[in-house]
């Protein structure tokens, strides 16, 4: 297979379902502004892009308002089946402003249930909920202690 997959994870509510549609050029996904969480289970969407195929799979946020931890960790280890030739890129979606303890553990979560490396190898992050430019953004980013 010659799909190109990419694995979209994130707290609950930080957009994960839009940045999938705005990456896939659909409305497959469904987005929501509520308290509590619209994903409720991984989900994927086949595209084209420019002649290649891709796999975006989005999952439920991790620290779900409506669900037990184990839930949102058993529904997020499904992402195997959707990405059974394996995964790409790793997409971390956070919202603009401070890193916390839940953006961490969510790194590490993505990490225990794709694999020790996948961040460091496939992995990005994205900035949700900005108005800054990319420019903007790296500038602050470059900006912040080591």
């Amino acid at each position: 297979d010659d799909r190109l997959t990419i694995v979209v994870c994130g707290l609950t509510g930080v957009g994960k379902s839009a940045l999938c549609n705005l990456l896939s050029g659909s409305t497959a996904f469904t987005e929501g502004c509520q308290f509590v969480s619209v994903t409720t289970e991984v989900k994927h969407f086949d595209f084209s892009f420019r002649g290649r195929k891709f796999r975006i799979i989005d999952t439920p946020g991790v620290f779900d308002t409506s669900f037990m931890q184990e839930e949102v960790e058993t529904s997020i280890s499904h992402v195997a089946k959707h990405a059974a030739s394996g995964v790409n890129a790793v997409v971390i979606a956070g919202s603009k402003g401070r890193l916390t303890k839940e953006s961490e553990v969510v790194c590490k979560f993505t990490q225990c249930v794709l694999g020790e490396e996948a961040l460091q190898k496939y992995g990005m992050f994205v900035v949700t909920h900005t108005e800054q430019t990319a420019d903007e953004l790296r500038d602050e980013l470059h900006a912040l202690p080591k």
